[in-house]
């Protein structure tokens, strides 16, 4: 489904910004920056300053493109009553944080590599203290209404895995299982696999739509502040 497709993609940019809750003392800190020490306190989702990841993308059989994101600056603000961490880069912002592992992202109009656009995505898209096995599911509302439901499994934990060459351990393997509520029934679509890298991020994402490979996502470098 040509509505799936667009999901997957914006939900697959969205992904790519993941970063760390402060920890919330009662205050609200509004645009206080955060500190070196704090921005790599999820060690799977660091949010530093000048962070830059550079990602090799490729939809269905198109041509493979190039695209950098850098965290240009970092600086909390209160969602609901949660701190989250604002990540401005030269494309747009997006709010996350990080509790026991759980990282929580919201992007607002965010656009997918397809064009499509999606008003907000509220997602969990790691549980990183979580166990193999562990299970939870995030639902994100597409333009036109329809409901489009996301069952995540971590698949393994402590792997290595190579990505155009480069050989990342102490990965975690993530799998979003989509399916798309039609007059009442879920119907499964597609699914994405998820690979983040202790320390770095996410490293690799395919997508998968009924049964055919529909869009990829591979880290080419990347430089991460000490």
């Amino acid at each position: 489904m040509l509505k799936s497709k667009g999901i997957f993609a914006v939900l697959t940019i969205a992904l790519f910004f993941t970063a760390c809750k402060k920890n919330n003392s009662g205050n609200n800190p509004t645009n206080n920056p955060p500190s070196s020490a704090d921005c790599k306190a999820c060690v799977y989702t660091p949010d530093c300053v000048n962070i830059s990841y550079t990602y090799q993308d490729q939809i269905a059989s198109s041509a493979a493109t190039t695209r950098v994101i850098t965290y240009s600056s970092l600086s909390d603000t209160s969602i609901g009553g949660i701190v989250y961490q604002k990540i401005t880069t030269p494309t747009g912002n997006s709010y996350q944080n990080c509790d026991n592992g759980v990282t929580t992202s919201i992007s607002y109009n965010a656009v997918g590599t397809s064009g499509s656009t999606v008003a907000e995505i509220k997602v969990v898209p790691l549980k990183a203290n979580g166990t193999v096995g562990t299970t939870w599911t995030d639902h994100v509302t597409s333009g036109g209404g329809q409901d489009n439901q996301f069952d995540y499994t971590i698949e393994e934990k402590g792997i290595s895995r190579v990505v155009l060459g480069v050989t990342f351990t102490n990965v975690i393997h993530v799998t979003a299982m989509l399916s798309v509520n039609y007059m009442g029934t879920n119907v499964p679509e597609g699914q994405v696999e998820y690979y983040y890298a202790q320390g770095i991020g996410l490293i690799e994402s395919t997508t998968t739509i009924s049964g055919s490979l529909y869009e990829s996502t591979y880290l080419k470098t990347y430089s991460i502040p000490n």
